[in-house]
């Protein structure tokens, strides 16, 4: 049987410790960016415009994980092995893309794995963030939206039921 709570409200935050961020599409290092005063740094991702769309990042405490909605894919991001300056822009090499669901909105990391939830396809995705390797993908209701790790198990928003879904993280079997 399948518990689902009532949500009445919905935040989505990212937090990277003192690290802010800006996932800037099309954007290619031979161009000038004015940065805004409140960002620490900016890091283009992918600099081809066609691919676009990065709409959420994840840090497995190695790589950023970063989330492309249009191109249904999550991409592994290495080489940020030192800080940033305040105010510098990197752009690093786009890693191994690893297909996943319809419209990924949103990823969490749970110590071992990724978890990507995917808003078409009412899904959410466990990808090894070893290697990237899919490891399932599990029905959580229409309009998943937000996906955060709780210490026990993957809670998955599904906004098109107004609902919460927690998940096992190892199997993905949903908990009552």
């Amino acid at each position: 049987m399948m518990t689902r709570t009532r949500l009445t409200t919905l935040g989505v935050g990212i937090a990277l410790g003192a690290m802010a961020m800006t996932l800037t599409p099309g954007v290619s290092s031979a161009q000038q960016v004015q940065l805004p005063a409140r960002t620490t740094s900016r890091i283009v991702v992918d600099s081809n415009p066609e691919r676009g769309g990065p709409e959420a990042v994840v840090f497995d405490g190695t790589n950023l994980w970063v989330v492309h909605q249009f191109s249904n894919e999550v991409v592994k991001v290495a080489g940020l092995q030192r800080p940033i300056a305040a105010a510098q822009i990197a752009v690093v090499e786009r890693g191994r893309a690893v297909t996943v669901g319809r419209r990924p909105v949103a990823a969490a990391f749970d110590g071992t794995n990724i978890w990507v939830a995917n808003f078409y396809d009412g899904t959410v995705t466990k990808l090894q963030a070893s290697d990237g390797m899919p490891l399932g993908t599990f029905d959580v209701g229409d309009g998943a939206a937000g996906v955060k790790f709780d210490g026990t198990g993957v809670l998955v928003v599904a906004n098109g039921e107004s609902s919460v879904t927690k998940l096992r993280g190892q199997d993905g079997a949903i908990l009552e």
